[in-house]
């Protein structure tokens, strides 16, 4: 095995934050992990359509949070049975990406996902009398 490299001279890169909204990702891969409660989740990496980008969520299998796991299995074409999850590598959707500071540094947030091809809401344009003071 041949050593680490120098990497004295090599400048730090970090990402610049992205535009609040919503995204074309691919899952593209998923780690089965056991939690600090002692319960599994599901840590799924998704990256970006566009702008080399990756993204991170994790789904709990707590029992109080399998709302979340049955909500992803239903955006990605998955039923209520599929245990599987590796069958769905390359599954195209929607994600509502934010920004969010962790342990110091900008990662990107998914709050939402959606099937690839539905319809996404429009963000709202601000009305003229939404400066009024009350």
């Amino acid at each position: 095995m041949s050593p680490m490299p120098d990497t004295s001279n090599v400048e730090t890169k970090e990402f610049p934050p992205i535009k609040v909204g919503w995204y074309e990702v691919v899952l593209k891969d998923f780690e089965e992990k056991t939690g600090k409660s002692g319960y599994n989740y599901a840590k799924l990496t998704f990256e970006f359509a566009e702008g080399n980008r990756k993204a991170w969520e994790n789904l709990s299998y707590h029992p109080d949070a399998l709302f979340r796991v049955k909500a992803f299995k239903k955006v990605i074409g998955a039923s209520d049975t599929d245990s599987d999850l590796s069958q769905f590598m390359g599954t195209r959707l929607m994600a509502f990406c934010k920004n969010e500071e962790y342990e110091g540094k900008n990662q990107i947030a998914i709050t939402e996902f959606k099937p690839f091809g539905e319809s996404i809401p429009k963000p709202m344009e601000p009305k003229d009398d939404d400066n009024l003071p009350f």
